[in-house]
């Protein structure tokens, strides 16, 4: 009886996984054809990759860049530009009025402390301690502009690098699915089992 369970199930998985081969393969089967989408390519067919090195060069040159140089072989990520410079453009405008508020209440702690009584700050309802501790408190967020102002320069200049890298990774929809029959041994018993195993190519 076990025998005979056995090598049914054996020729079952056998049919199964020809099947499924068949089907998926099959269906999914396709030819390559160029197309304004595709990768860009030479007159052999032989697809040319954008160079992670100058991809990553000219977005330190400027921002952006890369992304234009990786959309001319074919791979479409123009639409990070607007939010690259949106980023920059955000930043920068924080910074600039960080920057005022800093340069007011600095100029009036200026003012206070020049020993000229003629002179008067616009900041007269605000102590001394208080002027200073607006000034650091604009001061605070001015620097966290900066700080975000070079992570994006440097993220955008990651970005265009993986891109370039991935460009070369092809991910194909001819999809094969495997089930065979197999033999395991457990280690402390010896005991030989049987199972399926499952691959995906």
């Amino acid at each position: 009886m076990r025998t005979f369970l056995f090598l049914l199930f054996f020729t079952s998985s056998l049919i199964l996984n020809a099947k499924l081969n068949f089907g998926i393969t099959k269906g999914m089967q396709y030819t390559y054809t160029l197309s304004k989408d595709s990768i860009k390519t030479d007159t052999n067919n032989i697809k040319i990759l954008p160079n992670p090195k100058k991809a990553a060069i000219l977005s330190a040159c400027l921002p952006g860049l890369g992304q234009v140089y990786n959309y001319t072989f074919g791979v479409h990520r123009l639409w990070k530009l607007p939010i690259i410079y949106a980023g920059f453009g955000g930043l920068a405008y924080g910074f600039i009025w960080n920057q005022s508020y800093v340069l007011d209440y600095r100029d009036a702690l200026r003012l206070r402390y020049d020993d000229d009584p003629l002179t008067v700050d616009q900041f007269p309802r605000y102590s001394d301690n208080d002027l200073v501790t607006l000034k650091n408190y604009y001061q605070r967020y001015r620097d966290l502009c900066v700080i975000g102002a070079a992570a994006l320069y440097t993220l955008q200049i990651l970005d265009a690098t993986v891109d370039a890298h991935l460009a070369s990774f092809d991910v194909s929809d001819n999809l094969t699915v495997k089930i065979v029959p197999g033999f395991y041994t457990c280690e402390r018993s010896s005991i030989t089992t049987v199972g399926l195993r499952f691959s995906f190519r």
